[in-house]
């Protein structure tokens, strides 16, 4: 009974994401945790989840076989409600820091200076004094944010990107798969594993790199468009993804 009321709220308050006209790489499946009336440490991200009494916050941890820089991607949305179900703050992930997307959300130039000089003890970066992003909530559509090019960190407008053209582009061009594989909330494990396929990663992401439009007219709906299963059940599957494409790009490229 608890899986199916915390799956219906998953559902109800699951945001949409705009993405590149070209993105290659949409989300696959979104893990959630809701926590109510409690405090405690994210299963996925450095950071508490802290919901106060007659409150609750949803976790969306949203994962992708691949990045335009390595393979496997997971990025995190937060959804923060009220006891009278009113959204009080919607939050994301941002290349291992989390930012306000509504309301409030940081000057570009706060997050660049915050993401300069990134402290893995202190992920949070700063919101604005004010709210100064009302429309990030479309008539009957909820919450709206927007995901880098190739690299998928949210923003609450596209403009972002638009304005950081330079770093965005050379992100999804030159420096496609730069990392190639990383090893995330699995450590040394995974990177153990599959070290003799970081070759073969590098050159499928090299492959698929592609020059954003910086038009973000993609739209994913969280609820309608991906999977939604509790986050347990997707750290089990990630592995289970990767094995599956590390095989793949072996008959790839035999």
């Amino acid at each position: 009974m608890k899986n199916k009321e915390e799956l219906e709220m998953a559902k109800k308050y699951a945001p949409r994401i705009f993405f590149d006209t070209r993105e290659p790489f949409l989300p696959e499946f979104v893990g959630y945790t809701v926590v109510k009336n409690n405090n405690i440490k994210s299963p996925s991200f450095q950071r508490q989840l802290i919901a106060e009494e007659n409150s609750f916050i949803i976790e969306y941890a949203i994962y992708w076989d691949w990045d335009i820089g390595h393979h496997y991607d997971l990025e995190h949305l937060w959804v923060k409600v009220n006891s009278k179900g009113e959204v009080t703050a919607f939050e994301g992930s941002a290349h291992g820091l989390y930012i306000n997307l509504w309301p409030s959300p940081p000057k570009l130039e706060t997050l660049v200076k915050a993401l300069k000089n990134k402290d893995a003890n202190h992920r949070y970066c700063s919101a604005a004094e004010a709210s100064n992003l009302p429309e990030i909530y479309k008539s009957g559509e909820g919450l709206i944010c927007y995901s880098q090019p190739g690299k998928h960190a949210f923003a609450p407008t596209g403009d972002w990107y638009r304005k950081q053209k330079q770093f965005v582009i050379k992100e999804c061009t030159e420096r496609s798969g730069h990392s190639a594989l990383i090893g995330g909330v699995y450590g040394e494990q995974i990177l153990n594993k599959y070290c003799d396929y970081q070759d073969l990663a590098r050159k499928y992401l090299k492959e698929a790199s592609f020059t954003p439009t910086l038009e973000f007219n993609n739209l994913v709906d969280l609820n309608k468009d991906v999977e939604l299963i509790p986050w347990n059940k997707l750290y089990q599957l990630i592995p289970e993804r990767i094995d599956y494409w590390m095989h793949r790009l072996k008959i790839l490229y035999k």
